[in-house]
């Protein structure tokens, strides 16, 4: 995320929005033509992931990223919505589920957070998160 909000730094800035259970940070993407202004433009937010063990999304949302912002004024169709859509993109809305053993592997990734909450049936902050 971090590497995309570098290297498009015109198109793209990352928002930490809070921390999960063990403190990772939770990011969201913002890619507008005109990324450090909120513009009157209709907002897209898209999430992916909150199963750890769902991983597709979370790999197709980091996909999407990187293909809206590499073929932005490359591609027509991609700068039109690029230009009249602020979207912001979350694709990993439950990094202690993916990543449960450490930061390098989804191996043995897990549907709930460290807490055992499937976050997909409970998003009501209870304190156990």
């Amino acid at each position: 995320m971090e590497q995309f909000a570098g290297e498009y730094h015109e198109l793209c800035t990352v928002i930490e929005i809070g921390e999960n259970v063990k403190g990772r940070k939770l990011l969201v993407a913002k890619i507008s033509d005109n990324v450090e202004t909120d513009e009157n433009e209709p907002e897209f937010f898209n999430t992916g992931t909150i199963h750890g063990d769902e991983t597709a999304g979370y790999i197709l949302l980091l996909r999407m990223t990187e293909y809206l912002l590499d073929n932005y004024g490359k591609d027509d169709r991609v700068t039109r919505i690029v230009d009249s859509i602020e979207m912001f993109i979350s694709p990993l809305c439950n990094p202690d589920g993916t990543f449960q053993n450490d930061n390098s592997t989804v191996q043995g990734a897990r549907r709930t957070n460290a807490s055992g909450v499937d976050l997909n049936r409970n998003y009501r902050h209870t304190g156990d998160y």
